[in-house]
Formats: structure tokens, sequence, C-alpha cells
């Protein structure tokens, strides 16, 4: 779609957080209202979610949405991604005249918990239960979640199985949350198995609260994961405490048929090593899907001097160069390439070396020894 074109999210998708908070995506900055146990129709079709699609239809960004305005600067964002996939809606649902009309949740996203394994960096408690004793070290806050009891949400989500084209697992951690597993034992029960079934999941585990997830996606006609991961071996380890690179492999390899696309975060740590992540990729004909980090902005690969972003660029041309690359995996590295080279915020370099202090020293970790090409300027 052309960026001046309206998202249609506000029309297809609702996201419920991990804080029980309605979105209209994940993308979107704020929330609309909290969950407050009403059927998730109603709220979807009510007046805050009608405001944000009247505002697009004005030709308005809506101030929720400005996210999605900073990334397609640099060629790609949520909007793009996912507006293209429910593309055949659009001349319905950005019908003036269809407007009073009751929209079903085509798209629902979906987060029971910041419950999560993994501690990692480029994270914050509201997604992760292991940052809530981290946050006081960095001087954060740890916003208390207020969702609504597990019954009334599991009928909540139940009520939307009549029409929900899609659902989107994440967390957390989605395959720790025994909710999932009662959502998906719901969809084989009533025969809605056509129902795409996706997710983002760390791939830490196959298994939880008496469970494998492989039987019960056996059971399904359409699953499809994007195993979220941002570098291989120990600098893996590192970004993401409570990763391990073996049982990652070990995982991946068990569910490959099922796996669409990697996701990774650029950040400042993996500016280099993420290379590694798209050619070990690329060897297994799986995509790598790059979403620069924006926010906080001290962990942005934006705050790191000019040269080591030049330095980090070319080792990415290099390896398209050396590589015979599908397209779909250059569309992904040209607006990576574009960021480093047009977003700069060297007022933050600091608050990231002080932030990377602090963790350095609760995990034990140091991060020269396991990214060197860093040192340099670290030192000067």
């Amino acid at each position: 779609m052309k960026k001046s074109e309206p998202c249609l999210l506000p029309w297809v998708e609702l996201h419920i957080n991990t804080l029980g908070q309605l979105k209209t995506c994940c993308a979107q900055i704020g929330h609309l209202e909290k969950n407050n146990g009403a059927q998730l129709i109603e709220s979807f079709n009510g007046a805050n979610f009608k405001s944000i699609r009247a505002q697009f239809l004005a030709g308005e960004t809506p101030k929720f949405c400005e996210a999605c305005v900073m990334a397609d600067a640099n060629g790609l964002s949520y909007k793009s991604v996912k507006s293209k996939q429910w593309n055949s809606y659009a001349a319905e649902v950005l019908d003036p005249k269809n407007q009073d009309k009751r929209f079903p949740i085509r798209f629902l996203d979906l987060r029971f918990g910041n419950l999560c394994n993994f501690a990692c960096r480029t994270c914050d408690s509201d997604n992760s239960s292991r940052w809530e004793r981290i946050d006081a070290l960095v001087n954060r806050g740890t916003n208390p979640a207020q969702p609504v009891n597990k019954e009334t949400r599991l009928e909540q989500i139940f009520s939307t199985l009549d029409e929900v084209e899609e659902i989107y697992f994440a967390g957390g951690e989605p395959l720790l949350s025994e909710e999932h597993y009662l959502v998906l034992e719901e969809i084989i029960r009533r025969k809605k198995t056509k129902i795409k079934i996706t997710y983002n999941t760390n791939l830490s585990l196959l298994s939880s609260h008496g469970r494998d997830v492989l039987n019960l996606w056996s059971k399904l006609e359409q699953v499809i994961v994007y195993p979220s991961i941002d570098s291989i071996g120990p600098q893996g380890e590192y970004i993401r405490p409570g990763f391990k690179w073996a049982q990652f492999e070990s995982n991946f390899f068990k569910i490959e048929k099922y796996v669409g696309c990697l996701h990774s975060v650029l950040s400042a740590y993996n500016i280099f090593s993420i290379s590694e992540l798209i050619l070990w990729s690329h060897q297994r004909n799986t995509m790598l899907s790059i979403f620069p980090a924006y926010h906080p902005l001290e962990i942005s690969a934006s705050v790191l001097p000019e040269s080591v972003r030049k330095e980090a660029c070319e080792k990415m041309r290099t390896l398209m160069e050396n590589n015979n690359l599908s397209e779909w995996q250059r569309n992904q590295i040209t607006p990576t390439l574009e960021f480093l080279s047009n977003n700069h915020t060297p007022e933050h370099l600091k608050k990231f070396v002080d932030f990377n202090k602090i963790l350095d020293l609760h995990h034990k970790t140091n991060f020269t020894d396991i990214f060197p090409e860093h040192r340099q300027w670290l030192n000067s």
C-alpha cells in the first residue's frame, strides 16, 4: 500500500496487550481502552476504535500511530507489512457508507501476560516477568497489569471464534501460557481448525502445562511460527539472558515446517552480529524479518557513532554481494541500511553505555568480550 493510504488494521485487528489494554495493533503507542470484561466485538465497534478509523478516513495520522510514520521513513513499518495482508477488505472497510456497520474482528492479537523465561536487553517488564526485578536497577517503573480474570478472558476469546480468521499469540512467552493451550483446544473442539494460528515465540520450549504443542498443531490446518532471535551463538545469549543457542537450534529443526520467518530486532547490540544471523537463516532457506528498535532510544542502533554504523552497513553489503540472497531478504536488508544511514541520536549514547554497564553487572557479563567490534569506540 502507498504510505498515504489509510492503515487497514483499525478495521481488522484487535490487540490485547500484556497489561490488559485494547489497541488497534502492537505498534500503536498507548492504548485505546482497558479490557473491562465486555464482549470484544462491542469494544471493537465502539467509540474509541471508530475515532481512529475516522481520523484515517479524513487523511489524518492518529497520534497513536506515529511509530509507523517513523518506520515508514525507512521503508518498512507494521502498517506496510500487515495492511497488505488484509488488502482484499480495503474497498469494503474504507467505504464511508459502511462506517456504521458492525465490523468483525478478523485478526486477534493475544498477549496473556508478561510471563517469560528471558530477560532480553531490548525488552521491558511490560513484556517479560523477568524484567520486573531489573526495573529498579535501571530507574524504570513497573506498570501494574490489569487484565480481567482468566475465565472472563477465555469467554471473550471464545466468542470471536465464529468470525476470526487469524489468532496471533505473543507475550511474554506464549508457549508458557496455559490459556494459549486452552484456546487451541477449544478451536479443535469446535472444529474451527481453519483459523490461521500464528506465533511470536522465543522457541525455548515446545511443551508446558502437560501439553505438547506439536500434537495440537497437527490438528490445525494452518500454523505459522515466527521465532524471535537477535543473534546466534554467544552473541544471542548475551542479548537475551535466558536464551540457549543449542536449545533454539534443536527446537528450530523440530518445527522447521511451521516456520514462516525469523523475527529480529536491530539494536545497538547486534548491529554487527545480525549479519551472521542473516547468513545462518539463508543457509537454511529461512527468511529473516528485521525491525529496527525505536524505543527505548538508548538501545537503538542510532545511538552508535557514525563510523560504527558505516562499518556495520559495509558488512551487510559484503554479505549481500557474496551470497545469493532472496529478493525478499534483500528487501529486508535495504531498509535496515537506510535506517543505519539516516538515523543518528548521539545524545543517547551515554545512556546506552550506562544502561548496559548496569545490566552487565547484574548478569555478570562483559559487553566487549562478546562484541569486540565495539571495543575501540567504547574505550575512546
